[in-house]
């Protein structure tokens, strides 16, 4: 069984698509329907999930005026995932 398989097993195909498209364009901002969107995952999860991941650390969240955009950011928790996830 490959790494990739069993993180499929693992975790909820929702927040692979998530993870990976954060993964795919590191350095990339992306706002909260744009993430919908380019996943097919539906607003509210991406938002629940998200908020999950700003609390875990793995992305940071940066306002500008009223609008919230996302990014990975560059940290231990980002560098171990990226090594699970590139598997």
């Amino acid at each position: 069984m490959t790494n990739k398989s069993i993180l499929e097993q693992l975790f909820d195909e929702k927040k692979l698509k998530i993870l990976r498209l954060f993964y795919s364009g590191k350095k990339e901002e992306f706002y909260l329907r744009e993430i919908s969107k380019k996943t097919g995952v539906p607003v509210a999860t991406t938002f629940r999930f998200i908020n999950r991941l700003r609390e875990l650390g793995i992305i940071e969240q940066m306002e500008i005026k009223k609008f919230k955009l996302y990014k990975l950011k560059d940290s231990k928790q980002t560098k171990f995932l990226e090594k699970i996830l590139d598997d």
